[in-house]
């Protein structure tokens, strides 16, 4: 929402932090700009950035930030570079239990169980099974340390994709255990007003009764999340168009063709929207890369004066220092022939 300000901070902590010898301020400075640059999605800068910031701060044994950073660069060779995911979601792992910090821990197991889970495309049974015991694990961490949890929305995440584990499991589902991390991962969402865990919720609990062709559950599920997303103060238009489009594949199963005209208008009204957001966000985007790229260019070029002047300076001390010892050598020379006259 303030796209300029976050980027205005970001570049004024990166030349602020050039001027500065100390390791962990320059570490954050570097995790500031790879944030930005992440948001921006500008992925190249974003991982040389957390690249460079999670060195820094390996140096000084941030293992808390560390955590952090490597699941972040984690996601972001995703899904180019399955190694690197894997090696840096295992190095976020060993920097969490090393800091004995829940927030960080959390952080960086949703990282592994992306990498996991990702790997299931090619897995068997027993690889799910292995993945089910490691996000099961999660879920009890994360509730036994929710009091220390910080960030709300990554125990909603637990429970989403201990669900969404479920859903693609083995058959029978375990249909208990599927609906009862999504009504803990709803509870969280209407409590601390995070639209992603709440639609994704509803989403996998509307998909499940589609699939089992019990229709007119999946209806009234996408119903109610439209009724709790209008009765809010902002209007989502991204989620409002995935319900609506929900919908309408329910009633084309239904073959209820009225219905369908009546969701499709819906639909296409706030998909529109959507596009026209999504749009503005794209060429926010793009002017904020544009911009950053010239700030950057201009530190680079700031950082190539400073270090000629830096030589500058240091030729003309040492012309200076050769002049003073020629003034001394010459000083000496008088004084000795003074002497000897």
């Amino acid at each position: 929402m303030h796209l300029k300000e976050f980027t205005r901070y970001a570049d004024t902590a990166y030349i602020l932090a050039q001027k500065s010898i100390k390791t962990r301020v320059k570490a954050f400075a570097s995790l500031a700009m790879g944030n930005l640059k992440s948001y921006i999605d500008d992925k190249p800068q974003a991982i040389d950035h957390l690249l460079h910031s999670y060195t820094l701060f390996s140096k000084i044994n941030a293992h808390d930030q560390c955590a952090k950073i490597a699941a972040d660069i984690s996601y972001l060779f995703s899904p180019a570079s399955p190694e690197k995911v894997h090696k840096y979601a295992q190095e976020a792992l060993e920097h969490a239990y090393k800091a004995k910090d829940p927030e960080s821990k959390l952080y960086a197991r949703l990282a592994y169980g992306g990498y996991l889970t990702d790997k299931l495309e090619s897995g068997t049974e027993k690889d799910w099974q292995k993945t089910l015991d490691f996000l099961k694990t999660t879920v009890v961490l994360a509730e036994k340390e929710s009091f220390d949890i910080i960030s709300k929305s990554n125990i909603g995440i637990a429970y989403i994709n201990l669900a969404d584990l479920y859903s693609k499991g083995p058959k029978p589902i375990n249909e208990t255990a599927l609906f009862d991390n999504l009504e803990k991962a709803t509870a969280i969402a209407k409590k601390y007003n995070i639209k992603i865990i709440y639609r994704s919720a509803i989403g996998l609990q509307g998909f499940y009764y589609t699939e089992k062709g019990n229709y007119v559950k999946a209806e009234m599920l996408f119903i109610e999340g439209i009724k709790y997303q209008l009765s809010l103060p902002y209007t989502d238009n991204y989620l409002l168009a995935t319900f609506y489009n929900c919908l309408k594949e329910v009633s084309a199963k239904r073959h209820d063709f009225e219905a369908y005209y009546a969701y499709d208008t819906l639909f296409t009204k706030y998909n529109q929207l959507k596009y026209n957001e999504t749009t503005q966000k794209l060429l926010q985007n793009a002017d904020a890369r544009f911009e950053s790229s010239k700030k950057m260019e201009r530190i680079k070029q700031l950082e190539l004066e400073n270090e000629l002047e830096r030589q500058n300076k240091l030729l003309g001390y040492g012309i200076a220092g050769v002049l003073l010892l020629g003034l001394v050598f010459m000083f000496r020379s008088y004084y000795f022939r003074r002497v000897i006259i």
